[in-house]
C-alpha cells in the first residue's frame, strides 16, 4: 500500500468514527464497512464497526465485528464484552457463555441462559442519550442481563419481573444501603412478565407497616412498591451523575400514612396480600387496587 492510499484510509477511518460519534449510524456503517474491506487488521476499525451495529441493534453483525475485534485484541475484555450483548440477544447462549468465560467469569456449559447471581442494580428504562428514562432496580442474571424487582410505572411500558438486555457501559450512579451502584441503560426487553401491573392507595401508619407489605409480597412472588419514597423527578443531567434533588429538604423526614403502591402479580392474590396485611396491624387499610397496566406490551 501506497503512502497515498495509507492516508486515505486513513481519512476513511476518522470520518467513521466521527460519523459514529455524531450518531449517524448508516454513515458510519458505509464508511467503516468500506474501510475494513481495504484494511481488515485495524481493531478499532472493527470496534467502532461493531459499536454502530450494537447503536442499530443489529445483534448478528454486531457479533461479528466484535468477533474480529477480539482475534486482533484477545486480551481486551471490552471486545467480549460486545459479543456477549449481541450473542444474548440474539439467545446464542454458548456464544454468550464464551464471551464470559473470557472476561474471567465461571459459567457452566448449560444449554440456557445463564443465571450467573451477579447481585442488584439499577437500570434505565426506555434509556434516551440526554439520560431519560426510569430507573428501576433489577438483579443482574449475568453481565447483560437482569430481571426487574422494582415495579416500573405503567407509563413505562415494564413490569415486574421482565427480562431485559441492558448496556455493559455504566451512565450514573444510585445509592443503596450504603453502596454506590452503576447505572446500566436498556437496550431491548427480552422477556416480557405475565404479572400484570395494579395501584392501591394504602393507610400505613409507619414505615415498619410498608416494609411488611413489601417482605409479605416477595415471600408470596408478587412485587409490592411504595411509589410514594421510590420515585423521584430528577433531572437529566443528575440522572447520568449521582442522583439527588435539587430541592433537598431540611429536618427530619415526616411520615405520610397514605401511600401509592405499586403492585405487581393478579387482582385475586393481590387482594388477599392486602387483606391480610391490612388484618395483621392497627390501623392498616387498603382502597382502590386496580389495574394499570395497559401500557405494559412487549418490544
Amino acid at each position: 500500500m501506497g503512502i497515498l492510499d495509507g492516508l486515505r484510509l486513513r481519512r476513511d477511518f476518522e470520518r467513521g468514527r466521527r460519523e459514529l460519534d455524531n450518531g449517524n449510524l448508516e454513515a458510519a456503517v458505509r464508511t467503516l464497512e468500506e474501510y475494513v474491506t481495504e484494511d481488515d487488521a485495524n481493531p478499532g476499525a472493527w470496534w467502532n464497526l461493531g459499536l454502530a451495529y450494537k447503536f442499530q441493534r443489529n445483534w448478528a453483525e454486531s457479533m461479528r465485528c466484535n468477533r474480529r475485534y477480539i482475534e486482533l485484541r484477545p486480551k481486551d475484555e471490552e471486545g467480549y464484552f460486545n459479543f456477549g450483548v449481541a450473542a444474548s440477544a440474539l439467545r446464542d447462549w454458548p456464544a454468550a457463555r464464551w464471551a464470559w468465560r473470557g472476561i474471567g467469569l465461571e459459567v457452566d456449559d448449560g444449554d440456557g441462559p445463564p443465571d450467573l447471581e451477579l447481585g442488584p442494580t439499577p437500570v434505565r428504562l426506555n434509556a434516551s442519550s440526554d439520560g431519560g428514562g426510569e430507573v428501576v432496580w433489577a438483579n443482574r442474571l449475568d453481565p447483560c442481563r437482569a430481571i426487574i424487582r422494582s415495579v416500573p410505572t405503567p407509563e413505562s411500558g415494564h413490569r415486574f419481573g421482565d427480562v431485559i438486555l441492558h448496556d455493559v457501559v455504566p451512565r450514573g450512579q444510585r445509592e443503596a444501603g450504603g453502596y454506590t451502584f452503576s447505572v446500566f441503560d436498556e437496550l431491548i426487553r427480552m422477556d416480557p412478565s405475565d404479572l400484570a401491573t395494579h395501584t392501591a392507595m394504602a393507610t400505613a401508619p409507619g414505615e415498619a407497616d410498608v416494609d411488611a407489605l413489601i417482605e409479605q409480597g416477595v415471600a408470596a412472588g408478587l412485587g409490592v412498591e411504595d411509589w410514594t419514597s421510590s420515585i423521584q423527578f430528577i433531572c437529566a443531567s443528575c440522572s447520568l451523575a449521582e442522583a439527588h434533588r435539587h430541592d433537598e429538604p431540611t429536618g427530619a423526614p415526616v411520615w405520610e400514612p397514605d401511600r401509592r403502591l405499586g403492585l405487581a402479580g393478579e387482582t385475586g392474590q393481590l387482594r388477599e396480600l392486602l387483606d391480610r396485611w391490612s388484618a395483621a396491624g392497627s390501623g392498616r387499610a387498603f382502597r382502590d387496587l386496580e389495574s394499570s397496566d395497559g401500557n405494559a406490551t412487549a418490544k
